[in-house]
């Protein structure tokens, strides 16, 4: 929830934009928070800020008599669409993009997949010449899997967040 500080004033900003608003609240949210939950969180809420600030500024403070009655329907209607795109783009971002650090001869590297085969797939490239897995259970939800290569030791740990699975890699190389 580090992100909302940021996008409350970018939501203020932008909300007024249809499409494009929802779009940047959502991106942001899902670049910066770094499980899903907080992302789509982050997004709701500084959505619903942004949303009652706009339709109290369009009820209360606001009389365009060209447009009547249409101008609160409108920024009801912009405001639900906007809050429904900021939400599913910091889904979508959250749960495609891949975050690394680098530190020294270490990595650190987090993404999400939908079932083992994937995350097999994404590790593949970089698990060639591998030792067989070697498996650690901390719980029901997670397992940790260590591999000696070729120059460097793979470590992963796999959590199952709803559901897709959580896999935060570390690479070390040998001294």
């Amino acid at each position: 929830m580090r992100s909302i500080k940021i996008l409350i004033p970018v939501s203020l900003v932008t909300w007024w934009l249809p499409l494009v608003g929802g779009a940047i609240i959502g991106f942001i949210s899902g670049t910066i928070e770094r499980k899903i939950a907080s992302a789509i969180i982050s997004a709701g809420i500084t959505s619903a800020i942004a949303s009652a600030f706009y339709i109290l500024l369009g009820f209360k403070v606001l009389d365009v008599p060209l447009l009547g009655n249409l101008l609160p329907v409108v920024l009801v209607i912009s405001s639900a669409v906007n809050s429904a795109l900021a939400v599913l783009a910091a889904y979508f971002i959250s749960t495609k993009m891949i975050r690394s650090t680098f530190e020294g001869n270490s990595a650190k590297i987090e993404f999400y997949a939908r079932d083992q085969d994937e995350i097999n797939e994404k590790l593949n490239e970089i698990a060639t010449q591998c030792s067989e897995p070697t498996y650690s259970f901390h719980s029901e939800n997670e397992v940790e899997v260590t591999r000696r290569c070729k120059g460097f030791t793979m470590r992963y740990i796999i959590k199952k967040e709803g559901k897709l699975f959580k896999v935060t890699l570390f690479i070390n190389g040998d001294q």
